[in-house]
C-alpha cells in the first residue's frame, strides 16, 4: 500500500508541472492564432482597453517565463542523465566481463585439466617406457651413435649388428644340461638327437656299425699281418699297400651320411669320412645309406694325367656331367680318381724318393695296378647290426665301383688284359715313357754282377736278364723266367722282376721283350669314352631296422608341443618373423659429363637409377668357397634352371677357372619360388613390389638363424646396388597388452657413408583399461566441447550481427575455432584408433611363420605365399595402429593440450597479475618482431655460409636445414663439442676462426641478450602495472563475494551487476521511445532531473561523470524487466525523499562496489606526471619563443657590425669593443640581476656522428604573456665538447614591483650547421625564491637540466646575484650590446622556429606552466 501510495504521489505531481508547462503554450497558441481578442486592441485607439490588454499580456509573458526555463532544464537534464546512466552502464559492462573473464579462465582451466587427465588416461607410459627402453638399451645402443643415429663404417658393421645384437639376442639354442626340457627342441634323447641331460634317454634304440673305405683301406683291413711283403714271404698273400701315400689334393675325400626317416634328418650333422668304422643308436624306421665324393679330382688330374696313367687318348675323355658337386659316381670322376691312385701307387713304389726296394711293389705290377684300380673306384664295406650274442646281421652291403667285369682279379683274371685291348684306338703320338720299372737293362751295360749268372730271384741286383733265375714262374701270367728290370735308383743295376712288369719303351721295342714276350704289355691308346660306356656306380642303399615296432610303422621320437617363441627382450615376445627389406636400384648409364676424357671415364662406369625388382646374388650352397655350401644337393631339385639359373665362375685350387652354373639368391617379393613364376594378385602388398625380403622365423634356433646370415653374407646380400635396407620387429607383452613395433633403416647413401635411424612406439590393444571411469570423462570432454562451441558460435553470430568484421578474424577468434577444430578432429582420430583396436584380429602363430622349410638346406629364404601375405597383413595393421595412428594422434593430442594452455593464458591476461605472460609478449611484440626479421636475416646467412665452408665434411651442415637446426643448438647449448671438432678441419683455420667466433659473438651474444632485453624491458612495464593493481586474492575475493551475495541476498537488499545492467538498459530504451511523445519525454525527464539532485556521498566515474546517491535510489526503484509504457516506475517526487533502510544499504554496496579505492602511491604519480608534463609544455614555449629571438638578435648584431663597421671602420670598432663595458641593462626602478654562466657537465650527444656543440640562450621574465622578458643573452659555441666552460657573465634589471615572481630561463643548445639546432635542455630559477637578496652573498650552484627523457647528471654552473640600483648617472635603456656570437643560424633554423612557435600559442603555454607552478 506504501508503494502504491508514493507511486500515486509521483504521477499527481508530474501532472502538476506538466499543467504549469502548458499555460504558457496554450496562450501563446491561441494568441498566435487569434482566437485571443487581446491582439485587436492593439490595433483600436481606445486607451483603456489597450492598457488592460497590455496588463493581460504582461501576466501571460510572466506566466510564459516560468515555463519556458522548466522546458529547458528538463531537456538540459534528460541529456546529463543519459550521459551518466551510459557512463553507469559502462562501468557495470565493465564489471560484468572482469566477472566473465574469470569464469571463462575458470571454465577453461578446468576444461584443459579434464582433458589432460583424460589424455593420461589414454595412455601409459609407464609401462611402454620400460619396453621401449629395455630395446634401446639391447638392440639400439650397440649401434654407432646410440639412440641419436649416426653411421655405420662399413657394410661389416650392419652383419656384426644383426648377428651379435638382434639375432643373437633373440634365437637361442636349447642348452642341454640346463635342468629344463625345452619341448620340441628338447626330447628323449639317444646319439646326437635329444637331450638325455635333461628328458631322459629314448630306449628303444638299436646299435649299427658302419665301416666303408676305400681301395687302400680295404688292402690294410684284408692284410692280417698289415705289414709289407719281404722276400720272405714273396706269396699272394702279402700284396699289402696300406702304406701308400695319397695325395692331398687328387683324394677324393669318399663321405656317407644315414637319413633316418623317423627322426626327418640325418644321423650325423657332419658327413662322416670313409676309411673308419662309426658305431650309432638309431630308432626304428627307414634308412637310407648316401655316399659323396667331396672333392673333384676332375678339378686336380687333367687330361694328360690320365692319359699317362690310362693310356686314354684326351679327347675320348667325358666331361663331368654330374649336377652336384658331391655326386658319387660320376664317369669322369671315375676316371680321374682312378688315374690319382695309379699314380700314387707308382710313386710310391718306382718314384724318385724311394730310398729301397719295396718288396711289395714287386707284387703290383703297372699293368696289374691299372686293371685294380679300374675296378675300384669308391668305397666298399657294410653296415651291420647287432643282434646281440656278438652276433651281427648285414643290413646293406657296399662294394667298389668299376668299369671292368673282373678288374678286382687283375692280371690274373686274362678277360681283363684282354678287355683293355679290346678298347685300343689310334694313338695320336707316341706314349709317354713308362714308369721307370717297367724298362729293361740294357744287355751291354758294364757293372759287376752281384750274384751267379742265372741265379737271381725276384728282386735281386741283376746287369742282364741272364743273372736272372730262369725257372721262376709268374704268378700273374704262369709264364717261366725272370727278366733284368732298371732300377731307379740306379742306372749301372737293375733287379728282376717277373714278366708282367715288361713295357714297351718309347721306341716301341724293349729288349724285355725278346726275353718276355708280348705277356705283360698293354695297349699304347685306349677310348676312355667306350671304358666307362657301361660304368654304373650306386650311390644309395636302403635298409630298415624294426625291432620294437611291427615292419612299417615307425615310432615317434619327438612329442608334438608349441615351439617356444623367442624374446627380443625380456617378457616381449617376438610376433611372426624378424623381417628385413632391401631396395635395390638399378645400374643406368651415366649423364654425358663436362669434357671428352671425363665423358669416356663416364661412359665405362654405371651409375644407380630407379628400384630394381630384378633377382641377384647367389645360392651360396652351391658355391664351394661358401660356409653353407652343401655339394650334396641337386640344383633341379629346388630351382628351375631354365629362369633361377645363371652362369658364375669359379677358381680351383690348382688356379684353373672353371665356369659353373648356380641359381640366383635373392627373388622380389612379387615372385613365387613355388610356382617359379608370380604370385597371385591377392598375395602380393603393393606396398612391397620390387622389394627383397628376408624372412627369420621365431621357430629358428640360432644355429638355424646364422646359417642364414651366412647365407645372406655369402649369397651377396649386399652389393653396390643396394640403396636401404629395414629391420622390422613386432614385440607383443603378454603382461601388459602392448603391442611394440620396431624399425631400423640403413641407408646407403650416394656418398658411401652407410646413415641409420630407427622408429620405436608402443601401444595398447585395450584402451579403455580404467573401465567406465575413462568412458565417462571421455564423454565429459566431448560434452565440454560442444558448449564451448556452442558459446563460442553465439559469439560468433552476434558479431557478425553486429558488423563487427574486425573481431571475426582477430587473433583470439581464430585461436578459439582453430583450437576446437583440433580438438574435434583430435576426437575423431581417436574413435577410429579405438575402432582399429576393436577390429584387431589375428591368426594363430603358425599362420605367421613365413618360411616354407626352416631346416632346409638349399634355398633358405624361400617362403610360404599364404603365410606371408598374412604376415604382411598383420605387419600393415600394426605399423598403422601402432606406430602411424598412434604417433599422430598424441602429435594432435599434444598439439590441442598445447593450444589449451595458451588459450588459458589468454584468457587471464585480463587479470593484471595472471596475465604477466602473454601481457609481457604483447608489450614485446613490435620490438620482437623488428628482432626477428634480424636475427632470421644473420641466421640464414650463417646457416648458408656453414653449410657451404663445412657441410663437404660435417654431416649435421650438410643440407642448408641440417646447418640450420645445428646452428639452433650451437646458440643455445654453447657446447662446443657438438661442432668444434667435426668443423676444424673442414676449412682453413682463419675461415674457421673466423667464421666461429663472429657467429657466437653475434648471434649467441649480441642477439640472443637482445632478445632477452626486449623481454625484460617489456615484462617490467607490465610489473609495474601488475604492482599498481588490485592484489589477485582480493580481486578474486570480490568476484566470489558478489556471486555468492547474488545467489543468497534478495533483490531488494542486494542488487547484482546484471541486475543493474538491466535497470540501465532499461531506463535508457525507455527514454528513447518515449522521445517521440511529448508528455511521456517530460515525466520521464522530469524524474531523472528530480533524481539527480545532490544528496551526500557521489560516484565519480571516468570522464568527470558524476552520479549521486539519489540518482542511485531513483535507480533502485525501477523494475528489472521492461514494463508497459504506462507502468514505468517513477524515479521523482517528493516521495523520494522516504527512502527505507534497504535502500540504503542497495545504495551504499553500490557506491562501495564502483567506486575506484584511492590509491596513495598512484595518486602520487599521477600528480607528479600532470606536473612534469606542465613544466616540459612551459620549457618547450620557451625553448621556441628563444629561437625565434635568438634569430631575431642575430640579424641586428649583424646589421649593427655593419653600420659601425661603416661609420667607424673596422679598427676603431675592435678598440670599442675591447673598452666596453660588461653588458648591462639599468632601470631606475628596478634591481640588477648578474648572471654568470660558468660551466656545464654530462651533456648528452643528440646525433650519433656529429659531436656535441653546446651553447646557451639566457633570458628573465616577469610577464607571463611574455615567456622571454626584454632581453635575451647567448653564450659561444664551444665545439665538440660534453663538459663546455664559458665563463661569460650578463645583467638583467630585476623589476621588483611585480605581482609575479621573475623567472630565469636558460636553454642548453646544441649547435647544427645543416639542420636546425637540437634542444638539450632547459634551467628554470625563481628569482625571488632562490637568490639571496641585494648585499647577501652570491649564489654559485649546480642546477640539473630538465629534458624529456630525464638526464641523469647533465647539469650547468650558474653564479647568481642580486645588485641594487645601478648608478643613476649611467643611462637608462641603453640598446643591448651585441653577442660575443654574432653567428646567425641558418635560414633552415629560422624558419623552422618562426613556424613552431608562434607568440600567442607560446605564450598560451607558459602561462598554464606557470600557472601550475605558482597554484
Amino acid at each position: 500500500m506504501r508503494r502504491a501510495r508514493k507511486h500515486a504521489n509521483t504521477i499527481q505531481l508530474m501532472r502538476k508541472r506538466k499543467s504549469r508547462a502548458d499555460v504558457g503554450d496554450d496562450v501563446l497558441r491561441a494568441s498566435r492564432d487569434g482566437e485571443d481578442p487581446s491582439f485587436e486592441v492593439l490595433e483600436e485607439n481606445n486607451a483603456s482597453i489597450v492598457a488592460d490588454r497590455i496588463e493581460r499580456l504582461e501576466k501571460i509573458i510572466s506566466l510564459k517565463k516560468e515555463a519556458i526555463p522548466s522546458v529547458l532544464d528538463d531537456e538540459r537534464n534528460e541529456m546529463e542523465t543519459a550521459k551518466k546512466y551510459a557512463a553507469l552502464l559502462e562501468r557495470v559492462d565493465q564489471r560484468i566481463a572482469h566477472s566473465q573473464n574469470y569464469c571463462r579462465a575458470v571454465s577453461l582451466t578446468i576444461f584443459c585439466i579434464i582433458y589432460a587427465v583424460t589424455l593420461l588416461w589414454q595412455v601409459d607410459n609407464d609401462s611402454t617406457c620400460g619396453v621401449e627402453i629395455a630395446v634401446i638399451n639391447n638392440i639400439i645402443n650397440s649401434l654407432p651413435g646410440g639412440v641419436q643415429g649416426g653411421f655405420l663404417s662399413s657394410t661389416d658393421d650392419f652383419w656384426s649388428f644383426l648377428s651379435g645384437s638382434v639375432l643373437g639376442a633373440t634365437f637361442k639354442d636349447p642348452q642341454c644340461g640346463d635342468g629344463s626340457c625345452d619341448i620340441p627342441t628338447e626330447f628323449p634323447g639317444f646319439g646326437r638327437f635329444g637331450c638325455i641331460a635333461d628328458c631322459g634317454r629314448y630306449a628303444e634304440t638299436t646299435t649299427i656299425s658302419v665301416d666303408l673305405g676305400d681301395f687302400i683301406y680295404n688292402e690294410v683291413k684284408y692284410n692280417p699281418s698289415k705289414q709289407p711283403c719281404s722276400v720272405d714271404s714273396p706269396n699272394p698273400p702279402c700284396q699289402y699297400l696300406g702304406a701308400v701315400n695319397r695325395s692331398v689334393t687328387t683324394s677324393p675325400k669318399f663321405k656317407y651320411n644315414i637319413y633316418s626317416t623317423t627322426m626327418g634328418d640325418y644321423l650325423w650333422d657332419q658327413d662322416v669320412d670313409a676309411n673308419t668304422i662309426r658305431r650309432v643308436e638309431v630308432p626304428d624306421g627307414e634308412f637310407q645309406l648316401y655316399l659323396y665324393q667331396t672333392q673333384k679330382t676332375s678339378e686336380a688330374v687333367d687330361l694328360v694325367d690320365i692319359y699317362q696313367a690310362l693310356n686314354t687318348v684326351p679327347s675320348t675323355v667325358p666331361a663331368r656331367s654330374a649336377e652336384r658337386d658331391f655326386d658319387y659316381g660320376d664317369p669322369r670322376e671315375y676316371l680321374a680318381t682312378t688315374s690319382a691312385l695309379i699314380s700314387d701307387i707308382n710313386q710310391y713304389c718306382w718314384g724318385p724318393n724311394q730310398a729301397a726296394h719295396n718288396y711289395v711293389c714287386d707284387w703290383h705290377p703297372s699293368l696289374d695296378t691299372t686293371i685294380t684300380a679300374l675296378a675300384s673306384y669308391g668305397v666298399a664295406g657294410s653296415v651291420l647290426m647287432s643282434t646281440g650274442m656278438r652276433k651281427t646281421s648285414t643290413l646293406a652291403e657296399v662294394n667298389f665301383c668299376g668299369a671292368l667285369p673282373q678288374g678286382s682279379l687283375g692280371l690274373t683274371n686274362t678277360s681283363n688284359r684282354d678287355y683293355l685291348r679290346s678298347l685300343a684306338i689310334a694313338c695320336p703320338h707316341r706314349r709317354r715313357l713308362p714308369p721307370p720299372m717297367t724298362q729293361s737293362l740294357s744287355e751291354s751295360a758294364g757293372a759287376d754282377t752281384p750274384r751267379a749268372v742265372g741265379t737271381g730271384a725276384v728282386g735281386s741286383r741283376c746287369v742282364a736278364h741272364s743273372q736272372c733265375d730262369q725257372s721262376v714262374r709268374d704268378p700273374f701270367y704262369n709264364h717261366t723266367g725272370l727278366f733284368c728290370a732298371r732300377s731307379s735308383s740306379s742306372v749301372d743295376y737293375g733287379t728282376c722282376a717277373y714278366c708282367a712288369f715288361c713295357q714297351a719303351d718309347s721306341a716301341g721295342i724293349s729288349p724285355c721283350l725278346a726275353q718276355c714276350g708280348l705277356v705283360g704289355d698293354a695297349p699304347e691308346c685306349i677310348s676312355a669314352a667306350r671304358l666307362v660306356a657301361d660304368f654304373q656306380c650306386q650311390s644309395t642303399f636302403n635298409f630298415s631296422v624294426y625291432r620294437f615296432n611291427p615292419p612299417g610303422q615307425a615310432p615317434t621320437v619327438v612329442p608334438g608341443s608349441q615351439p617356444t617363441l623367442p624374446e627380443l627382450t625380456q617378457h616381449n615376445l617376438l610376433v611372426g618373423p624378424l623381417m628385413i627389406t632391401q631396395v635395390r636400384r638399378a645400374h643406368v648409364p651415366c649423364s654425358d659429363a663436362g669434357n671428352g676424357p671425363l665423358r669416356a671415364l663416364v661412359n665405362r662406369t654405371s651409375c644407380l637409377g630407379p628400384r630394381d625388382g630384378s633377382p641377384f646374388g647367389v645360392d651360396p650352397t652351391y658355391l664351394p668357397a661358401s660356409q653353407t655350401y652343401n655339394g650334396k644337393l641337386l640344383m633341379s631339385d629346388a630351382y628351375n634352371v631354365s629362369t633361377e639359373v645363371r652362369a658364375i665362375s669359379t677358381t680351383a685350387s690348382s688356379g684353373t677357372v672353371f665356369t659353373k652354373m648356380a641359381p640366383y639368391g635373392f627373388f622380389p617379393h612379387q615372385y613365387d619360388g613355388v610356382t617359379f613364376g608370380p604370385k597371385e594378385e591377392n598375395l602380393i602388398s603393393k606396398a612391397d613390389v620390387d622389394t627383397f625380403k628376408v624372412y627369420f622365423d621365431g621357430v629358428l634356433t640360432l644355429s638355424q638363424a646364422n646359417a642364414m646370415l651366412s647365407y645372406m653374407q655369402d649369397g651377396g646380400f649386399i652389393d653396390n646396388q643396394t640403396s636401404s635396407i629395414s629391420l622390422d620387429m613386432i614385440t607383443y607383452s603378454s603382461d601388459l597388452n602392448l603391442f611394440s613395433i620396431l624399425v631400423i633403416t640403413f641407408d646407403w647413401q650416394d656418398g658411401g657413408s652407410i646413415s641409420w635411424d630407427y622408429r620405436l612406439h608402443s601401444r595398447r590393444v585395450d584402451l579403455y583399461t580404467l573401465g567406465d571411469a575413462q568412458r565417462g570423462l571421455e564423454y565429459t570432454s566431448l560434452v565440454l566441447l560442444g558448449l564451448f562451441m556452442a558459446v563460442d558460435l553465439r559469439r560468433f553470430y552476434v558479431r557478425l550481427r553486429s558488423a563487427k568484421l574486425g573481431s571475426l578474424f582477430s587473433f583470439d577468434t581464430l585461436l578459439e575455432w582453430g583450437h576446437w577444430a583440433l580438438m574435434a578432429y583430435t576426437w575423431a582420430t581417436w574413435y577410429r584408433l579405438c575402432d582399429k583396436a576393436a577390429s584387431f584380429r589375428m591368426l594363430t602363430q603358425q599362420d605367421y611363420w613365413v618360411l616354407a622349410n626352416p631346416t632346409a638346406n638349399t634355398r633358405m629364404l624361400q617362403t610360404n605365399s599364404t603365410s606371408e601375405s598374412s604376415f604382411l597383413a598383420l605387419h600393415a595393421l600394426v605399423t598403422d595402429y601402432v606406430l602411424n595412428s598412434s604417433e599422430h594422434y598424441n602429435a594432435l593430442a599434444s598439439c590441442s593440450l598445447v593450444l589449451f594452455v595458451i588459450r588459458v593464458l589468454r584468457s587471464l591476461e585480463f587479470q593484471a597479475h595472471l596475465g604477466v605472460i602473454t601481457r609481457t609478449i604483447t608489450a614485446a611484440w613490435s620490438n620482437l618482431l623488428h628482432f626477428v626479421v634480424l636475427l632470421v636475416a644473420v641466421f640464414i646467412g650463417y646457416a648458408v655460409a656453414g653449410h657451404l665452408i663445412f657441410g663437404h665434411e660435417f654431416h649435421d651442415m650438410s643440407t642448408v636445414e641440417d646447418s640450420m637446426v645445428m646452428h639452433f643448438w650451437i646458440i643455445l647449448t654453447f657446447d662446443p663439442t657438438i661442432f668444434y671438432d667435426q668443423t676444424r678441419h673442414a676449412a682453413p683455420e682463419w675461415i674457421f676462426h673466423i667464421y666461429v667466433w663472429t657467429f657466437l659473438v653475434l648471434c649467441g651474444y649480441l642477439l640472443f641478450n637482445i632478445f632477452l632485453a626486449i623481454l625484460v624491458d617489456a615484462y617490467m612495464i607490465v610489473r609495474q602495472t601488475a604492482i599498481l593493481a588490485t592484489p589477485l586474492h582480493e580481486d578474486i575475493a570480490a568476484v566470489v563475494t558478489h556471486a555468492a551475495k547474488a545467489l543468497v541476498l534478495p533483490r531488494e537488499v542486494f542488487v547484482s551487476d546484471w541486475d543493474l545492467r538491466r535497470r540501465l538498459v532499461l531506463l535508457l530504451n525507455v527514454t528513447q521511445r518515449q522521445r517521440a511523445v511529448l508528455p511521456r519525454r517530460r515525466q520521464v525527464l522530469d524524474l531523472l532531473a528530480a533524481a539527480l539532485q545532490h544528496n551526500g556521498r557521489s560516484l565519480q566515474l571516468p570522464g568527470g561523470v558524476e552520479i549521486t546517491g539519489r540518482v542511485l535510489r531513483a535507480l533502485a526503484k525501477t523494475p528489472a524487466q521492461d514494463p508497459q509504457a504506462s507502468a514505468v516506475a517513477p524515479l521523482g517526487g517528493e516521495e523520494l525523499a522516504d527512502e527505507d533502510d534497504e535502500q540504503e544499504a542497495w545504495v551504499e554496496d553500490l557506491l562501495a562496489r564502483y567506486s575506484d579505492p584511492i590509491n596513495a602511491a598512484e595518486l602520487e604519480a599521477a600528480v607528479v606526471a600532470d606536473v612534469r608534463a606542465e613544466s616540459l609544455k612551459r620549457d618547450l614555449s620557451t625553448y621556441r619563443v628563444h629561437q625565434r629571438v635568438h634569430d631575431a638578435v642575430a640579424r641586428v648584431d649583424a646589421l649593427l657590425d655593419l653600420v659601425a663597421a661603416k661609420v667607424l671602420g673596422v679598427d676603431a670598432l675592435d678598440k670599442a669593443r675591447a673598452a666596453a663595458p660588461v653588458r648591462a641593462i639599468s632601470n631606475s626602478s628596478a634591481e640588477l640581476l648578474q648572471v654568470t654562466v660558468l660551466k656545464a657537465r654530462d651533456l648528452p650527444k643528440k646525433d650519433i656522428l656529429r659531436a656535441l656543440d653546446p651553447f646557451c640562450l639566457v633570458c628573465l621574465t616577469s610577464d607571463p604573456r611574455n615567456p622571454t622578458g626584454k632581453h635575451t643573452y647567448k653564450t659561444r659555441v664551444v665545439t665538440g665538447e660534453r663538459n663546455p666552460e664559458w665563463n661569460e657573465r650578463f645583467m638583467f634589471p630585476l623589476a621588483t614591483d611585480s605581482r609575479t615572481s621573475p623567472l630565469l630561463s636558460l636553454v642548453v643548445m646544441d649547435f647544427d650547421k645543416c639542420s636546425v639546432d637540437d634542444l638539450v635542455g632547459v634551467v628554470g630559477i625563481n628569482v625571488m625564491r632562490d637568490v639571496p637578496p641585494p648585499g647577501a652573498p652570491c649564489l654559485e650552484q649546480w642546477f640539473p637540466i630538465q629534458a624529456d627523457p630525464p638526464l641523469k647528471s647533465a647539469a650547468v654552473l650558474l653564479r647568481l646575484e642580486r645588485l641594487g640600483k645601478p648608478d643613476p648617472s649611467l643611462p637608462s635603456d641603453p640598446p643591448p650590446p651585441p653577442s660575443p656570437t654574432p653567428a646567425a643560424p641558418a635560414p633552415a633554423a629560422a624558419a623552422a622556429a618562426n613556424e613552431g612557435a608562434s607568440g600567442d600559442g607560446a605564450m598560451e603555454l607558459l602561462s598554464v606552466g606557470q600557472g601550475d607552478e605558482q597554484a
